[in-house]
């Protein structure tokens, strides 16, 4: 088997971001390669989500730079970054009426004209996601009226509509039951795996993380403490000293976690 590594599909290089007089991030390294599983983690306040916005290119670094594939993200438009890479945010509220479909066609808008509806392309873009995320037959209904894990799973599947090849997602299974928790990890595995998506994932739960992703990056106030295999990154000694708890409380939380996931696979 080669050793090479993945060609990167992101990179941030030594990227630094303020707030002010505020250091957000730190000459932070994080290198995604092509079909990657990557779990961001970290205690509140210590740069995930915007660590996510540089690599979107939301936010301009003040130092470093944040790599799109062989591009800098800083040299491309808004529909050119949005064509490679697809951010589903944690939480959406949606005010009035929109069915289901029409939320996922907000993924086509890149690739939109002005004066042009969508095309043959963009439908069949759409009712590809809808079936990929496994929710085809919920189209039609008022996105207001959905569960929360529905929603979320509508907000995926306007992600992968955008047709790109790199998924970030932010705090994706928030306010989701076990059950629905499970169903979007494993939907996750899946693109990662199976369809050779790139997927990077900002999860609180450690749990989660541990058992749904090979590859964890820890941040803590602003730096990349840590970057490699999940056994690796979840010590004992690093959860203690970057989130302050005692390790025993994760190993019970993983080991009740471990039958629920088990029983939900069923």
């Amino acid at each position: 088997m080669s050793s090479e590594p993945l060609p990167a599909a992101v990179e941030a290089r030594g990227v630094s971001v303020t707030y002010g007089t505020r250091v957000a991030l730190r000459e932070v390294d994080l290198r995604l390669g092509a079909g990657e599983r990557v779990c961001l983690v970290g205690p509140n306040g210590a740069g995930k989500s915007t660590l996510v916005r540089c690599l979107t290119g939301l936010v301009t670094p003040a130092a470093g730079s944040v790599m799109v594939g062989d591009r800098l993200v800083s040299s491309m438009t808004r529909s050119d970054v949005a064509r490679i890479l697809a951010v589903v945010p944690g939480t959406v509220q949606l005010p009035f009426a929109m069915n289901v479909e029409a939320v996922v066609s907000l993924g086509r808008t890149p690739y939109l004209h002005a004066w042009s509806g969508p095309s043959a392309a963009d439908q069949a873009a759409v009712v590809a996601a809808l079936n990929r995320v496994g929710i085809l037959e919920l189209r039609d209904r008022d996105v207001r009226t959905l569960s929360t894990g529905e929603r979320q799973l509508t907000l995926i599947a306007m992600a992968l509509a955008q047709g790109g090849t790199v998924l970030v997602l932010d705090e994706p299974t928030v306010h989701l039951d076990l059950r629905h928790q499970v169903q979007v990890m494993e939907l996750l595995v899946r693109l990662s795996d199976v369809e050779g998506m790139t997927v990077l994932a900002v999860l609180h739960d450690l749990t989660l993380a541990s058992h749904f992703f090979p590859r964890l990056a820890m941040l803590d106030r602003g730096r990349m403490v840590a970057d490699g295999p999940t056994a690796a990154v979840l010590t004992a000694d690093r959860v203690r000293e970057v989130y302050g708890v005692e390790p025993r409380f994760l190993s019970g939380l993983a080991a009740e976690a471990a039958v629920v996931v088990e029983v939900a696979m069923v």
